[in-house]
């Protein structure tokens, strides 16, 4: 339902004439606003979910004895696929016209590996071809590269088949977020803003050239430590 329905209706039920922009304005008064809606999986489970941010108790759960709660950084991780098959997002155009954007229908594609940490913004990135156990060790390791001396990572992330416990490291633990619940990951924000802002209304030779989009738009990333601490920081997180 739109502003002009809205307006419609108040016209024919409560002979009240308002404009599309005057219902935005009382509907603005009583704070609501017209905004997209977020999927949600049928299998979610709001209770576990709820649970989850009570978020030092599963730190502690995971984390080896040895390890104070004071020495240990926060990060995210997740992957995303980038390929022929892009995303499609709004452009800058003249107003009464509706560009067109060709959407390949090949199938390369590649995979980002990302993770993120909140509180420095610093981030350990990957672009492979494919996903699996030994893509997920290899960008573990990377992280535990990253990790500062004396600090240990607890790696949020989750429930894909190749997130495997086996794959902790000695200064690097996984963590694993409840099933369907990628809303609190917000790696899946940081996906997003590559994609609006580097990786859509793209089209792809091949591999190599997905392989060179993706990691452009990454170093762009990388280096902006503000924007990726924006971007990821939430309240529930905290472990000290």
């Amino acid at each position: 339902m739109t502003a002009v329905d809205i307006a419609r209706i108040a016209k024919e039920d409560f002979n009240a004439s308002y404009t599309p922009k005057g219902i935005y304005g009382l509907l603005s008064r009583i704070g609501i606003s017209w905004v997209s809606a977020r999927s949600r999986h049928p299998k979610a489970d709001q209770q576990a979910m709820d649970d989850f941010k009570n978020f030092v108790n599963h730190v502690r759960t995971v984390l080896p004895e040895h390890i104070e709660l004071s020495d240990v950084d926060i990060w995210f991780q997740d992957e995303t696929r980038i390929g022929q098959q892009g995303s499609i997002t709004r452009v800058w155009h003249y107003c009464g016209q509706r560009p067109r954007v060709i959407r390949q229908q090949q199938f390369e594609s590649a995979y980002l590996f990302g993770a993120f940490c909140p509180s420095t913004g610093n981030s350990v990135g990957l672009v492979l071809p494919y996903v699996d156990k030994q893509a997920m060790q290899l960008h573990m390791q990377h992280i535990s590269k990253e990790v500062p001396e004396g600090r240990h990572a607890v790696v949020v992330m989750d429930g894909a088949l190749w997130h495997q416990a086996d794959l902790n490291l000695h200064n690097v633990t996984m963590l694993k977020l409840p099933p369907y619940a990628p809303e609190l990951n917000p790696s899946e924000q940081i996906w997003q803003y590559l994609k609006q802002h580097d990786l859509s209304n793209r089209c792809f030779d091949g591999y190599d050239a997905i392989v060179d989009a993706a990691c452009v738009a990454w170093n762009r990333l990388r280096v902006q430590l503000e924007l990726i601490r924006s971007i990821t920081s939430r309240a529930w997180f905290i472990v000290c």
